[in-house]
């Protein structure tokens, strides 16, 4: 797992279940470096065992381009603190 990312969003976009199969689609916000970026994905799960289980995913483009924060903005961590003084620096 890469420490420079911080995750600080997850849409869930769309989801079925049928049987012992599941997909998600998804996009989720990080920031890297302090960059704001995303990740939208159509995640495929199986059930097995009682627990389910990840397969495969499909990265598919973002349905819109990720907002960097004004510096004076609240930061998308989380922190409570603008941006410029958190993961703006």
């Amino acid at each position: 797992m890469d420490d420079a990312i911080k995750w600080v969003r997850l849409d869930i976009l769309d989801q079925l279940e049928q049987d012992n199969s599941a997909m998600v689609e998804f996009e989720a916000g990080f920031l890297r470096n302090g960059r704001l970026d995303g990740l939208h994905e159509r995640s495929e799960f199986v059930y097995q065992q009682g627990r389910w289980w990840y397969t495969c995913g499909k990265h598919l483009p973002l349905s819109h381009k990720p907002r960097k924060p004004g510096s004076n903005e609240g930061c998308p961590c989380g922190s409570g603190v603008k941006y410029k003084r958190c993961c703006g620096r």
